[in-house]
């Protein structure tokens, strides 16, 4: 059954209009900014529906393993998101983040894209694509798609459990490495239908190379 409604969902022309308007926005503003995002989710797979919207900021640390160092910190980001819903089954979500290194640097990210709801408030795929700009970024390689499957679980009305993963397909830059990330994170609230505060554990993972990054964040949800 949810094969089903996968396939009738992807099939759909409501769903190629949507990717055609999303390659659109990419195309332009791919000749002025272009980074990957960061890798911290903060989100559920439940969709905001027709009419609705949320609004979520958060703030996340992120630490490097390596064969030379053990849990280094090497950035703080700052981000913005903002999810529409624009039929029962499609959501378009959009980002900023602002991320300070620890070698004093700053980046700037921008992503949005389409999210599907395959299983109604269970699982969604989330396909965005990013930029980045700032300090000696060469931009035009950190054009990214970012396809990113969701799993939620909903304990009751203050409770919920979200796994997620992310690949990272570099559009421009073939040579860049090939990256993974993986997140699970917790909505936490007296009611859910309406906020909630977003803690949340992550990995990224290079599959050349034997390093890792992690990601603690903290978000808050409010939905309209």
């Amino acid at each position: 059954m949810a094969t089903t409604r996968a396939q009738d969902l992807i099939s759909s022309p409501e769903v190629h209009q949507v990717f055609r308007w999303t390659v659109l926005i990419a195309a332009i503003l791919a000749s002025v900014v272009g980074c990957a995002p960061p890798f911290a989710e903060l989100q559920s797979a439940r969709l905001v529906g027709v009419g609705h919207r949320d609004v979520t900021a958060s703030l996340a640390t992120v630490n490097a393993t390596s064969s030379e160092s053990s849990g280094e910190n090497v950035q703080t980001e700052l981000a913005a998101q903002a999810a529409f819903g624009v039929s029962p089954k499609t959501d378009i979500r959009a980002r900023y983040d602002y991320i300070s290194t620890a070698n004093g640097g700053s980046f700037h990210a921008l992503s949005a894209g389409p999210k599907f709801g395959l299983v109604k408030d269970a699982i969604a795929l989330y396909v965005p694509v990013g930029f980045g700009w700032g300090g000696e970024t060469e931009s035009a390689k950190t054009w990214v798609l970012n396809p990113t499957l969701l799993a939620t679980s909903r304990v009751n009305r203050q409770v919920e459990v979200t796994g997620s993963t992310k690949y990272y397909l570099w559009l421009n830059n073939s040579n860049e490495s090939k990256l993974f990330a993986w997140n699970l994170g917790l909505g936490l609230s007296s009611d859910l239908d309406r906020w909630a505060i977003r803690p949340e554990f992550g990995f990224l993972h290079d599959i050349k190379d034997s390093g890792h990054n992690t990601q603690f964040s903290l978000g808050l949800t409010i939905r309209q």
